[in-house]
C-alpha cells in the first residue's frame, strides 16, 4: 500500500464473481488507507483512484459480473475492466455480455 501511495496512479482491485458477492468495502476501505498513505509525502489524495478488475471464471458467472459492475459505484468506481475470455464461447457471445455489462454500468 506504501509503494501505491508513494508511485503510483492508482490501484487495481480484483473481484472473482465465483468466489462470492461484491463488497464495495474491499475497495474502499483499503483505498482510504492508499489515499491516507499518500498524504505523507505530500501527495494529493485525489490523483489516485481505482480501476476494479472482474475474472469470471465461466458462463455460470455472468450475473455476478453484472452484480459487480451495476454496484462498483458504490464502493467510488468509475472504471471497471471485465475480462471475457472465460464466459464467452463465441464473439456474439462476448459482445451480448459487453452489451448487458455496458447497461449494468448505467444504472
Amino acid at each position: 500500500m506504501r509503494r501505491v501511495a508513494r508511485r503510483a496512479d492508482g490501484w487495481l482491485p480484483v473481484h472473482v464473481p465465483e468466489w462470492g458477492r461484491f463488497d464495495p468495502a474491499a475497495v474502499t476501505e483499503p483505498m482510504a488507507r492508499i489515499r491516507d498513505l499518500a498524504e505523507e509525502p505530500g501527495r494529493d489524495r485525489s490523483d489516485l483512484d481505482a480501476i476494479l478488475r472482474v475474472y469470471p471464471g465461466s458462463s455460470g458467472s455472468r450475473d455476478g459480473v453484472f452484480d459487480t459492475v451495476a454496484s462498483a459505484g458504490d464502493a467510488g468506481i468509475g472504471h471497471v475492466f471485465v475480462e471475457l475470455m472465460n464466459p464467452a464461447d463465441t464473439v456474439e457471445e462476448a459482445l451480448e455480455i459487453v452489451d448487458r455489462v455496458l447497461r449494468a454500468a448505467r444504472n
